[in-house]
């Protein structure tokens, strides 16, 4: 044993004295008992192959990044997150992600729990949850409406009038909160009335709850009339017009340079 320890101790003098003054092939031509496994597991510098608790060490020291490493990190979170929000933060961008918001709303909160109790014909989600699914369904449908409502408005003035009135990011934004505030009060009222319906069958052994609206009669008809003619017909008629009035100005504007009759004409902004 003390034989072999010295063995270890001379090839480990010997192979730092070969990191400074010696070559790898001098070590590749000393004997195959001097590099044994145990040998190359411990005599890295030469040989290339580590230990496991060296190649851990090396990993830890080199997986973190550095103090400095860390600032430009950093640095390039901030560039890509002011870039992102910037690029987005348009009057046209704001409206669609408006859109998405709403739609988002609609996939999370109220999809799943109607299509549960359509496949199995019973409410599971409580009294609560009943309210805040229809109160949402209503609201969202608003939302949607009247933000792409909003959009036609906005396309007309950025289309036919660019000079004469700029819409700002404060408009877009005032416009986005009246949208949400008109679509919630509209909605509202169902959710007040919005019970769930309790059935029981006592020839099948059965106990089902529905979710559905407490309106009922004429207050049922008129409640659903008037959603009709808020959130259809008058958002239907709005983006009619604007999109047939920018229709008619994109149909009618003429390129500037552009040849009528043979001859070169040039048109002056306004």
């Amino acid at each position: 044993m003390t034989t072999r320890n010295t063995e270890l101790q001379d090839n480990l003098r010997m192979s730092l004295n070969l990191t400074t003054n010696g070559t790898l092939n001098d070590t590749l031509e000393s004997t195959p008992e001097q590099h044994d496994f145990y040998t190359c597991q411990n005599i890295c510098p030469v040989n290339a192959c580590f230990s496991l608790d060296l190649t851990l060490e090396c990993v830890e020291a080199y997986i973190f990044p550095t103090p400095m490493e860390w600032v430009f990190i950093c640095l390039h979170v901030v560039l890509f997150t002011i870039g992102v929000v910037g690029n987005f933060l348009t009057v046209t961008n704001l409206f669609i992600m408006n859109l998405a918001v709403a739609d988002a709303v609609v996939l999370v909160l109220c999809s799943p729990p109607t299509v549960l109790q359509s496949v199995t014909e019973t409410w599971f989600m409580g009294d609560a949850m009943c309210k805040v699914v229809i109160f949402f369904q209503n609201t969202v449908v608003g939302v949607s409406v009247l933000t792409l409502s909003a959009i036609a408005v906005e396309r007309y003035f950025a289309i036919c009038r660019p000079l004469k009135s700029r819409i700002t990011m404060r408009k877009v934004k005032v416009t986005v909160l009246i949208i949400w505030l008109i679509s919630a009060a509209l909605g509202s009222p169902n959710v007040t009335n919005t019970v769930v319906a309790h059935f029981k069958q006592p020839e099948l052994n059965l106990y089902l709850r529905v979710c559905n609206s407490g309106l009922e009669g004429k207050m049922e008809e008129i409640y659903l009339m008037f959603i009709v003619i808020v959130f259809y017909l008058v958002p239907m008629v709005i983006i009619a017009i604007f999109y047939l009035i920018i229709s008619h100005h994109l149909w009618h504007v003429r390129v500037p340079g552009t040849m009528i009759r043979g001859k070169s004409i040039v048109f002056f902004c306004e």
